[in-house]
């Protein structure tokens, strides 16, 4: 009569629904939330990672991410392109956005675009004021950031 051979990991029983591979025998559910929280700090740690290194692997020429500088004749466009710290917020504002188009669903990504049309606006209506600008693309890229942090939010992950 030939042996059965069992798999060591796939032969052992599931774990329970309550149970979490995170939590330790003995745990409490305070310690459960902990792990929640912990793993979406990780998520939203990593969803900045990511914006900074594909920030970093664009080519910096003196361009901003959303527009070409050779081709920019608003004082705003101007502006941006003849200062380093706009220039930096244009590209990190223009990667989350991108980057959050792809994670929502159709009628909210049309919702973006609107929105992202009145925030144009809004920041052409600074001229050269780099203060105006800079304070534009604080509030745009805190909304990019909260809007990510409603996804993370959602999980599961």
């Amino acid at each position: 009569m030939a042996r059965r051979l069992r798999h060591p990991v796939l032969s052992q029983p599931s774990p329970s629904p309550t149970s979490s591979p995170i939590l330790d025998k003995g745990e409490s559910s305070k310690g459960a939330m902990m792990g929640t929280e912990r793993t979406r700090g990780i998520v939203l740690g990593m969803l900045g990672l990511a914006v900074i290194a594909v920030a970093a692997a664009l080519p910096y020429k003196a361009e901003a991410a959303s527009f070409n500088c050779a081709k920019a004749a608003q004082p705003d466009e101007v502006a941006i392109c003849a200062h380093r710290d706009l220039n930096d917020d244009d590209v990190e504002m223009a990667t989350r956005y991108q980057m959050l188009l792809k994670l929502v669903a159709m009628g909210t990504a049309g919702d973006m675009r609107d929105d992202q049309k009145a925030w144009l606006s809004w920041r052409r209506s600074c001229g050269s004021d780099v203060a105006c600008l800079g304070n534009a693309y604080q509030d745009r890229i805190g909304a990019l950031k909260a809007a990510f942090d409603r996804i993370a939010a959602r999980g599961p992950f």
